[in-house]
């Protein structure tokens, strides 16, 4: 795994870029898409049809719904 996910983390997506961080309690849709070096925080909810750029941050408790492109 190229990526760092918690042991509490639900990602169900292989879209995860390298040098990425995924915190406790967050939720990552199969079809989601996230850049490299992101860093995903605690209780954060990611949908499927949601593509986010390298090196971009999702702060604690922000929900991502699909549509949603943005970053990096």
């Amino acid at each position: 795994m190229a990526f760092f996910k918690h042991e509490q983390a639900i990602v169900e997506t292989s879209f995860v870029g390298e040098g990425t961080t995924i915190w406790a309690f967050a939720h990552i849709l199969p079809g989601a898409r996230i850049g490299r070096d992101c860093n995903i925080c605690d209780h954060t909810f990611i949908e499927n049809d949601v593509v986010i750029g390298d090196r971009v941050t999702i702060k604690c408790g922000v929900q991502l719904w699909d549509g949603i492109v943005g970053g990096g």
